[in-house]
């Protein structure tokens, strides 16, 4: 049904003349909505009563359709109509497709295109929060019993009968655990084991949804959680409520199809100020349609421009096309829906709660109201700005940092939705008894650096002692210095791989805070694989005098033909942290 209005510059949003096929005085006009409103209620009548007789009396199978049917819309799946070119795989004389606009015998087993379409771009705005909770059983009708698939008390599992069952983890037969099994269902059950804490077992469905992860002690993924009421939506300009983000741009597409969007502000202005099925702000106490506000006009009947000819919402949908004449010439078309679907069932044509209206508002019982009210602020204040909070008032940390307050260093998370994983403990392991193993070397060659420089530069047939008489006549092989060079190296490679992964490890285990007394650049992503190719090796040390047996030298300098024994090191010790100088060596004067 289409239904044209005009509304001149000056009047209000029920006045003015109506084009098309209405026309006549404002009485005509209200005898008119009654009968369509009427025919209306008679067509949805005539849809549900054949299904509802078929459906409740000796079919059990037709009340399964009606649920599904009804399920359907409570999913944001619409009628199956001619004008949307649905496509099901069914013909109409073996049923057809769930969602036709009236169901009999034989009844549909199966969901059209478009439902399915429907259903996913109610999913992504966060309709059906309430499939991912898994609800308690802890008595079902008839009492428990092993092989209906619900795990009750007193059994460890439940696959179903022992025909059905394919769980390798379950004993159909009495509902236990097999040998060697911990778990049998879950998200964070997986080869009968329950996966590490950290895996991520669900994921964001929107913009207001949160990621939940496995406890590690529990085989099922924790209920959903999502952000508080009147937190910001991300990446879309709105504010979430009860888990979605509604937005007038969504809406308008919702019901005119793509290339809709909302129409300027004058047009909800001056259709909700008419308090009538066609612009309104709800129903009052008398249950009469009121009159909005102007600041409450944007949460009235929505205002789109664009889109389809007619609205694609359903076949009753009343399309209301009303059109404001500007100033300086020129007209605005606002195009709005009215559809009936029943006396408990709200109108998809008015704007859904929680739509943004206006900066830092949100709309709430037809009414722009400041997201204030929600105490989202409040809230996040005890997150110290590391995280935000959940519906259940608690603060979902960022990934360093761990629940209830984001205070402290952690595995980010909530106590709601499990702890994020920071690495694999396997190789945290590998990488602690590799880094401990080259440490007790270091510490090894620290104490018995005299030993080594014995077994690495004397002969076998050569003491100490012969090394002090001829230390001045009998030259250094090049072999010996080299050896010197290696066993320093060796030392300064291990001593920095170990002062490399001690910063590391503090930045995830203590608090950054407590690190930042012992900073005086910035390391605090001193190993990511990034900054690695702009790390500057520690410069040079200043070469430092020594006599040798009445002889200066430089340590560093090209060595000549026949020098002395000298030895050449370059690393970040002081030059007292490792003592390679000969027994008679006294230091420079």
């Amino acid at each position: 049904m289409y239904l044209s209005k005009h509304l001149d510059d000056g009047g209000g949003g029920g006045g003015g003349e109506k084009g098309g096929e209405r026309e006549g005085g404002e009485e005509e006009e209200e005898e008119e909505k009654k009968e369509e409103e009427e025919e209306e209620k008679e067509r949805e009548e005539k849809e549900l009563l054949p299904t509802a007789i078929k459906d409740h009396a000796d079919n059990p199978l037709g009340a399964a359709v009606t649920l599904a049917h009804e399920l359907g819309h409570n999913f944001g799946m619409n009628h199956d109509t001619l004008e949307r070119g649905c496509n099901c795989k069914t013909t109409a004389d073996k049923g057809g497709c769930i969602m036709n606009p009236s169901t009999a015998y034989p009844f549909p087993m199966m969901f059209s295109s478009c439902s399915k379409k429907d259903l996913e771009n109610s999913l992504e705005k966060g309709v059906g929060m309430c499939l991912f909770n898994l609800p308690e059983v802890k008595e079902s009708f008839g009492g428990p019993k092993c092989g209906n698939g619900y795990v009750e008390e007193g059994e460890e599992c439940d696959c179903g009968e022992p025909e059905e069952c394919t769980n390798q983890c379950c004993n159909a037969t009495t509902c236990t655990l097999r040998p060697g099994a911990v778990c049998a269902h879950g998200l964070c059950c997986e080869d009968c084991k329950l996966r590490p804490a950290g895996i991520l077992c669900r994921g964001t469905s929107n913009s207001c949804d949160l990621p939940e992860f496995c406890t590690g002690s529990n085989p099922h993924c924790p209920a959903n959680v999502y952000l508080h009421d009147g937190h910001s939506c991300y990446g879309v300009d709105g504010y979430c409520y009860n888990g979605m983000c509604q937005t007038h741009e969504q809406q308008c597409i919702t019901l005119w199809g793509p290339g809709a969007k909302p129409a300027p502000e004058i047009c909800f202005q001056r259709v909700n100020s008419a308090g009538d099925p066609y612009g309104n702000c709800g129903k009052d106490s008398k249950s009469t349609f009121a009159k909005c506000e102007p600041r409450d006009s944007k949460c009235g009947k929505i205002q789109c421009q664009g889109g389809a000819s007619r609205p694609v919402i359903g076949t009753n949908a009343v399309s209301i096309e009303t059109n404001i004449p500007l100033q300086g010439g020129g007209k605005i078309l606002c195009r709005g829906t009215h559809v009936y679907l029943g006396d408990d069932m709200p109108d998809p044509g008015l704007v859904l709660a929680g739509t943004k209206c206006e900066d830092e508002k949100i709309c709430l019982n037809r009414r722009c109201q400041n997201t204030s009210i929600f105490g989202v602020h409040e809230c996040a204040t005890k997150c110290h700005r590391r995280g935000v909070c959940n519906n259940k008032k608690n603060c979902h940390c960022e990934a360093h940092w761990g629940p209830p307050f984001c205070d402290k260093a952690g595995f980010g998370g909530s106590v709601d939705s499990g702890p994020v994983r920071q690495s694999d403990n396997r190789s945290l392991i590998a990488i602690l008894i590799t880094i401990l193993c080259l440490l007790v070397a270091s510490l090894l060659v620290y104490l018995k650096r005299k030993i080594l420089i014995r077994v690495f530069f004397i002969n076998k047939k050569t003491t100490i002692e012969k090394l002090r008489s001829v230390s001045q006549t009998r030259p250094s092989s090049s072999s010996e210095s080299n050896h010197v060079r290696t066993a320093a190296s060796l030392i300064v490679i291990i001593y920095n791989i170990y002062v490399l992964y001690a910063f590391s490890n503090l930045q995830h285990r203590n608090n950054i805070q407590q690190l930042l007394q012992y900073q005086k650049r910035d390391i605090s992503y001193f190993v990511k694989a990034q900054d690695v190719s702009k790390w500057n090796p520690p410069e040079r040390v200043q070469p430092h005098l020594c006599e040798l047996s009445g002889q200066q030298y430089v340590f560093g300098k090209v060595l000549p033909t026949k020098p002395p024994l000298k030895f050449d090191l370059v690393c970040c010790f002081p030059p007292t942290s490792i003592s390679t100088e000969p027994a008679n060596y006294r230091g420079p004067n």
